[in-house]
């Protein structure tokens, strides 16, 4: 007689740390500020790009070394008179999925502009004589007190994200000038705020990006003449992965529903269990596997009992093992956008009742292994 049949079940979820780069005809413009960056649930990590780097809090900076500016003459629209102008640091950048569509506002900070006139300061004027700031740690030229030589332009605004920064330098006239030199331009990208959003959170896993040029952020104004803006141009890529958030399941212990008859011994169990986080079809396939460390038999000393382990989901089933042997792992497709993954875990036996030599309590430990494949 077999007495009380248990199977024990512990079930685990795992990620499997996978990356692959995905093939889209992105290009970006020559010299524009270009970022990588891979997020998974919400942890960001940068995947590529020029001079960049991480900051307090999270936020991305990145640097072009001031590449608009480079190659600008002072007099190219007006008198070789004028002065610098921060028109404003912060602006945003519409983010639009590459398989669904779906767009979210990712905020941006213009951060430290530094570029050499390459030109010398001559005189100064009567008015624009004083330093405009608004909201910068600090712009220069700032001061009329200056010895004649050569000028560099700095703004620089602060790592506050949020805090805006804007004005103008001191107005002087120019001579001997030359094609200007760029020498830094840092852009900050806020992440964290963009990711703890609920916008963020309803997003599908995809290819988030942006390619174009802010305008409007800061330009040169000749005292006589024109002005010339310089556009930023951006190219930015957020992969946002397929993750998992949690796992819900009724209990670890799966007990066997036993029958006798025609002189054999059938069991069944099923348990429901619900995968949660992100998943998409394209991007965040989900794919199961199982362990078992009785080489799936329940066993009571030398005596087992092999079973089958199968997952439904989507009324499609899936063996988890052949025979003593793990199956290979199965891809869950038709996942459809999902933010949770319920299946049954169902687990069945056919012996005759004459091999099982043994009465008592029957064991496995099954361990259920869920990845979602990083792209």
């Amino acid at each position: 007689m077999l007495s009380k049949k248990i199977k024990r079940l512990s079930v685990t979820t795992r990620t499997r740390w996978l990356c692959f780069l995905l093939s889209v005809s992105i290009v970006s413009p020559l010299w524009a500020v270009r970022i990588g960056v891979n997020t998974y649930n919400d942890i960001a990590r940068i995947a590529y790009g020029d001079n960049i780097d991480t900051i307090d809090g999270g936020i991305i900076r990145a640097n072009d070394g001031y590449s608009s500016i480079t190659g600008f003459q002072l007099n190219d629209v007006g008198d070789s008179a004028g002065r610098h102008f921060r028109d404003n640091s912060l602006f945003s950048v519409t983010l639009t999925g590459y398989q669904h569509g779906q767009t979210i506002q990712l905020p941006v900070k213009l951060g430290q502009t530094t570029f050499n006139t390459r030109s010398n300061r001559a005189t100064h004027f009567n008015d624009n004589n004083t330093v405009v700031n608004n909201g910068c740690v600090s712009i220069e030229p700032s001061t009329i007190y200056l010895p004649i030589g050569e000028q560099t332009v700095d703004i620089v605004p602060g790592n506050n994200i949020s805090q805006n920064c804007s004005g103008n330098s001191v107005e002087f006239r120019y001579t001997d000038i030359k094609p200007a030199q760029g020498i830094r331009r840092e852009v900050l990208f806020d992440l964290p705020s963009m990711m703890r959003t609920e916008a963020y959170q309803r997003l599908p896993p995809d290819l988030y990006f942006f390619q174009g040029s802010v305008s409007g952020l800061e330009h040169w104004k000749a005292r006589v003449g024109g002005s010339r803006d310089f556009p930023l141009p951006l190219t930015i890529n957020i992969r946002k992965q397929a993750y998992f958030t949690g796992l819900s399941l009724p209990a670890t212990t799966l007990p066997l529903r036993v029958t006798y008859a025609d002189q054999r011994v059938r069991g069944s169990a099923s348990m429901p269990i619900t995968l949660q986080g992100a998943f998409d079809p394209t991007f965040g396939q989900v794919r199961l596997s199982a362990r078992s460390s009785g080489g799936f038999s329940l066993r009571s000393g030398s005596s087992e009992v092999p079973y089958r382990a199968e997952a439904v989901v989507n009324q499609r089933r899936y063996a988890l093992n052949d025979g003593s042997s793990a199956s290979a792992p199965v891809v869950l497709g038709n996942l459809n956008d999902v933010r949770q993954i319920p299946l049954q875990l169902e687990v069945t036996f056919d012996s005759p009742r004459s091999q099982i030599s043994v009465s008592g309590s029957y064991r496995d430990n099954l361990t259920l292994i869920a990845e979602v494949p990083l792209v």
